[in-house]
């Protein structure tokens, strides 16, 4: 029974951790046209142009949702990514 649970907890490990790939991914190498000459984001977000202080950090000359959703894109990538390694730590644990 724990073989089960743990190979369960692995495949919605592997779920979570491509859904937050997914996302990441959508949010910043997706954009398009949103007209009136905005650019949209792969989620349907206007973009605006990187404020110099981050692009003094990052090092980019890109456009960004805002820094709302930059800190909550940042929050669902790494949280699905942390979630799917204890997730894995889980299923070891009680595979044990």
């Amino acid at each position: 029974m724990s073989k089960i649970i743990k190979n369960l907890l692995h495949i919605i490990a592997g779920v979570l951790a491509l859904s937050g790939f997914a996302y990441g991914f959508i949010a910043y190498f997706v954009t398009s046209d949103a007209g009136n000459g905005a650019i949209a984001d792969g989620l349907g977000r206007t973009l605006v142009q990187t404020p110099a202080l981050l692009r003094l950090i990052f090092g980019e000359e890109r456009f960004y949702p805002g820094f709302g959703w930059f800190i909550f894109d940042m929050v669902v990538f790494w949280g699905s990514l942390a979630g799917a390694a204890g997730l894995v730590r889980l299923g070891e644990k009680l595979r044990s």
